[in-house]
């Protein structure tokens, strides 16, 4: 999905941190990636399957290329499966879609009984944005800002809710947590030295990270 912050300042250090936590789960020969963007994740996954298949409104920007790479340009929901994929992976996507359970269902058409499906999005709770509330920027931490309408965003996860939108879609949850500790927003983050990123980076989350991500397969 359409993201024009993505692949700027402190979210190309996010990019890497979400695909080193992406390629601990996914396994198989083929994998289907959701919403590839410029290709953050689609590279990690390119050195790890067989083949990779990637579905994206708009791939403008998507420069990869090569023999164990299909790139189809439309929405997930006008595509006709073909092929169903051992591994499925979504990243920062469903805060953009307009019915999250139903775009779920679409994506359930694309994994067999043993497919691994990797989720993730921004989480509301994060550090930065429960801090935004104690200082009066935002009423509750699920609060869309005006950065968050910019960059497309319809809603802001916590893990809770997250959960909720994967099982309603009938998908069973094996693993969910959240990754990247980020104590302020991005634009501050990008201020901060290369030895406090790294502590950062390095820093244990259990609820309060930058993103949180479900691991699942279809019930």
């Amino acid at each position: 999905m359409a993201d024009k912050y993505q692949n700027k300042g402190f979210n190309k250090i996010l990019n890497k941190k979400r695909a080193e936590k992406v390629m601990e789960y996914v396994s198989g020969d083929e994998c289907l990636e959701i919403g590839c963007g410029e290709g953050q994740i689609t590279k990690y996954l390119l050195s790890k399957f067989d083949f990779v298949t990637v579905i994206e409104p708009n791939l403008e920007n998507f420069k990869l290329k090569g023999k164990k790479l299909e790139t189809i340009q439309d929405e997930l929901e006008l595509v006709e499966p073909t092929v169903m994929y051992d591994s499925i992976v979504c990243t920062n996507v469903l805060e953009h879609v307009d019915n999250p359970v139903v775009f779920l269902n679409y994506m359930k058409e694309w994994a067999h009984d043993s497919s691994t499906i990797f989720i993730s999005v921004p989480n509301a709770r994060s550090y930065n944005r429960l801090l935004g509330v104690d200082a009066g920027f935002i009423d509750s931490p699920e609060e869309l800002t005006d950065q968050d309408i910019d960059a497309g965003h319809q809603r802001m996860y916590n893990i809770k809710t997250l959960m909720a939108d994967v099982e309603e879609a009938g998908f069973d949850i094996i693993e969910s947590g959240t990754m990247i500790y980020k104590p302020l927003p991005n634009y501050l983050m990008n201020k901060l030295p290369n030895n406090i990123i790294k502590k950062c980076l390095d820093f244990p989350m259990k609820g309060n990270g930058a993103e949180i991500y479900v691991v699942c397969e279809k019930r």
